[in-house]
Formats: C-alpha cells, sequence, structure tokens
C-alpha cells in the first residue's frame, strides 16, 4: 500500500483508490492499512497474492463524525508531509554522497575541501 502524491499510472495487479475530499486520503490509507491481515488471509495465486477488486470494493469502513475525521486528517496529513519532505531529503543527500565519494576515494577532494 502506498500514497501517491503525483498522478501516475498501473497494471492490471494493482488497484488505484481516490478517497471522497470529505473523507481525505490519510483516513482512507490507514482504514484499509489496518484491514491488511484481513486482505492477506483473501489474497489467491501462486506466484503472486492478488486481492479481487470486488472483495476491495466491498470492504465496510467505519466513518467517524465530521469533526473527529478532520482532526484526524489534519494531524496524520502533517507526518504525511514531513515523510514526503524527508524523503526527498533523504534523496538529495544519496545523491550528494554518490558524487562526493568517488571523489575523496581518489584524493581529487579532501575533507578539508568540504569544511564550510
Amino acid at each position: 500500500m502506498g500514497i501517491l502524491k503525483t498522478n501516475a499510472t498501473s497494471n492490471q495487479a494493482c488497484s488505484g483508490l481516490v478517497a471522497k475530499e470529505e473523507i481525505g486520503y490519510s483516513f482512507l490509507f490507514y482504514s484499509l492499512f489496518f484491514k491488511r491481515d484481513e486482505f492477506n488471509n483473501v489474497a489467491v495465486g501462486a506466484a503472486q497474492q492478488n486481492i479481487n477488486q470486488q472483495i476491495v470494493k466491498e470492504t465496510k469502513i467505519i466513518i467517524p463524525p465530521k469533526q473527529l475525521l478532520s482532526k484526524f486528517n489534519n494531524l496524520i496529513n502533517l507526518f504525511f508531509d514531513k515523510q514526503t519532505f524527508l524523503t526527498k531529503q533523504n534523496a538529495l543527500l544519496v545523491q550528494l554522497r554518490d558524487s562526493l565519494l568517488p571523489k575523496l576515494m581518489s584524493g581529487e577532494l579532501s575533507v578539508a575541501d568540504l569544511s564550510c
């Protein structure tokens, strides 16, 4: 399971859901995330287990009152935003490491060259 923050395509082995605005993607994500054991128990397939799309469509989720739902989504969205930021920062740091490390190993750069 995951949340896409950009437009994407998928093949027939994936189901994409779009949360109703009044429900929010965070609540939908966690509602389904906590049902993953139920989904795994009904998954079929030898090489790769799949969940029938109809099972996902028929899944019942209890929706809390609007005020509680709004508070939940606002709080959780902060964590998702922070996770997205940290993931991007991590990718940038990996890129920086991968470009600097060979230069440090070859002696082209020294640690003193990198000091601020």
